[in-house]
């Protein structure tokens, strides 16, 4: 009862706070570059995954809700940021459709496809006689991984935001859409 309460309530505070942050330190960072709103993305996402490390590698009970509520501050961070980048690079009459993949594939990668299989790799683990807990927990830090091709991918938008939002109104003109 006590951690559902900390880590739920807590958590819906922090993510709360976290998206407005997020999005005031965005449009403040994005006054001095247009890189401003990927570099809260790239805080924030590295934050997050390095206080998920600390969840599943520490024993100490404060230190894990720190880690967990710190890491609910920093996921809520990168959202409006990202939905605002994605806005900010399509085509007037694309930002809805652009703006509903990214919905849809955050619904189908991180909500669903994402606890399936952590859970599939540590019913693995534990198939394999490591106990079922310390099986969760590995399956847990396995999948950190993928954080890897994200920031590998971001690191790529940070390379090329600047060209492809300067490049925004010639791509419009060349579809002739109306300006």
């Amino acid at each position: 009862a006590d951690v559902g309460t900390v880590l739920g309530l807590g958590g819906i505070a922090v993510g709360a706070v976290g998206v407005v942050v997020g999005g005031i330190l965005a449009d403040k960072l994005r006054t001095y570059t247009a890189k401003g709103k990927l570099y809260v993305i790239l805080g924030g996402l590295t934050v997050s995954a390095l206080c998920t490390v600390l969840v599943y590698t520490n024993n100490e009970l404060p230190v894990v809700y720190g880690a967990s509520l710190l890491s609910g501050f920093s996921s809520g961070l990168i959202l409006g940021p990202i939905v605002s980048t994605i806005n900010d690079l399509v085509l007037p009459h694309a930002r809805a459709t652009a703006s509903a993949f990214y919905l849809m594939m955050v619904t189908l990668t991180m909500l669903a496809l994402g606890p399936y299989l952590v859970g599939y790799l540590s019913d693995a683990m534990t198939a394999a006689g490591i106990n079922s807990g310390e099986a969760l927990r590995q399956s847990a830090l396995w999948f950190l991984l993928f954080v890897i091709p994200g920031l590998a991918i971001l690191c790529l938008a940070l390379s090329r935001v600047e060209t492809d939002e300067a490049s925004l109104l010639d791509r419009a003109r060349a579809l002739s859409e109306k300006i």
